[in-house]
């Protein structure tokens, strides 16, 4: 084949230059292609020299590490006396290393054992370092979850965590609904009959009309062969899934989502007329007591704050709402007197009630080292009183029927 192409290529460029022309274009292309050989073994040999100085290297270098080994095995770590000077030369000696200078071979020996070490070191620092960068980049993202509502106040803080808790429900039942029709779509689409007519007419063109009746039969009895051998799979498949609950179990969960995207479209709605007292941030904190403070801190400094939070009493608000303290408590951080960093503690959806303590969580990035003992002291931020409300029909329908 390349032989046919190099002949209609000569062809043409005699056609279009002339004899002469080919001549000329021909060993011009024989003069780079051997100028391109030439150059190709230059680099090859280059390339096998190289790959023996590094061979040679190589093996030059583990021969000092063979020998600094067995010095520092007999003891040997610097030359600092002519006990030392006899050690090394009798290991020379040893390894029939030659000519070579026993003093000016451990010097080398050691000067390549630091210089390897410092490598290795290096080597350890830096993937230390990412694994640390690794962890920060977790940490952050995790102070930005905790405290992605402390910004907000009042209603529009329960609202913003509701809406986000719709969305993500509303988008769980949408994929279960999804996953549900994907399931229960048959593995065997019903297969697509062929003509009849048309093939015994074919037939009947062909060979005559008999011919024609005998294929357009033939064709019949395979198209409900094709259908009956599809319906068959079909209920086989969706019969197993029965069989096995899985679809029972992807509808429940599906069900069980679009209720709860339902119960948190109430939710807003009713926290849109929810009521807010007139009371400062500073009493909202003396309202609440907190236990259990535990501060951790992570290699990076990290310091990851926790408590358990409750009101100390029961909280009223324009005298007859139950209400509950919400928003975000400051916690800092403090070495003794010296407060060295600060976690926004974002209160729950619900808020703080005095019925059952609540657990708080918040992170101050990198302000801390590791095993040292903090102490916590509590601010208010942008506390609030806010009305209660039941988070459910059910619950809703048993605080009137308390009435």
């Amino acid at each position: 084949m390349i032989a046919l192409f190099l002949i209609l290529l000569i062809v043409v460029l005699g056609a279009t230059f002339g004899v002469s022309g080919v001549i000329i274009i021909i060993a011009s292309a024989i003069g780079l292609l051997f100028f391109f050989c030439i150059k190709w073994s230059i680099e090859e040999k280059q390339k096998e020299k190289e790959r023996s100085a590094r061979q040679a290297a190589e093996q030059d270098n583990q021969k000092l590490r063979n020998f600094y080994q067995m010095c520092k095995k007999a003891g040997v770590t610097a030359i600092q006396s002519e006990e030392d000077l006899q050690i090394i030369t009798q290991i020379a000696g040893t390894m029939q290393l030659g000519d070579a200078d026993a003093k000016t071979f451990f010097l080398e020996a050691s000067a390549l054992a630091q210089k390897e070490r410092r490598e290795k070191n290096e080597k350890a620092r830096r993937k230390r370092e990412a694994e640390l960068e690794t962890l920060r980049n977790e940490e952050r993202q995790r102070c930005a979850e905790l405290g992605k509502y402390a910004d907000y106040s009042g209603r529009e803080k329960r609202l913003a965590m509701l809406h986000d808790q719709y969305k993500k429900t509303s988008k769980g039942a949408y994929q279960m609904s999804q996953g549900y029709s994907a399931l229960t779509m048959p593995p065997v689409a019903t297969p697509r009959d062929a003509d009849w007519a048309i093939h015994g007419g074919i037939a009947s063109g062909l060979a005559g009309s008999a011919a024609g009746l005998a294929t357009a039969m033939d064709i019949q009895r395979q198209n409900a062969e094709n259908r009956a051998r599809a319906d068959a799979i079909n209920s086989t498949y969706v019969s197993s899934l029965v069989h096995s609950g899985i679809l029972e179990r992807v509808d429940r969960e599906r069900r069980d989502l679009e209720d709860e995207a339902e119960e948190l479209l109430y939710q807003i709605q009713k926290t849109g007329s929810a009521m807010v007292a007139d009371i400062s941030a500073e009493k909202c904190l003396d309202m609440l007591k907190f236990e259990e403070a535990e501060i951790t801190v992570s290699k990076t400094g990290t310091c990851h704050v926790t408590a358990q939070c409750i009101l100390k009493e029961k909280l009223v608000i324009y005298n007859n709402l139950d209400a509950v303290v919400d928003g975000t408590v400051l916690a800092e951080i403090c070495d003794g007197k010296n407060s060295i960093g600060t976690a926004k503690l974002v209160l729950p959806l619900e808020g703080v009630d005095d019925c059952e303590p609540v657990k708080l969580e918040g992170i101050a990035l990198f302000c801390g080292q590791p095993r040292k003992k903090y102490t916590v002291r509590y601010k208010a931020n942008n506390l609030f009183a806010i009305e209660y409300l039941p988070y459910s029909w059910d619950e809703e329908d048993e605080d009137e029927s308390d009435k």
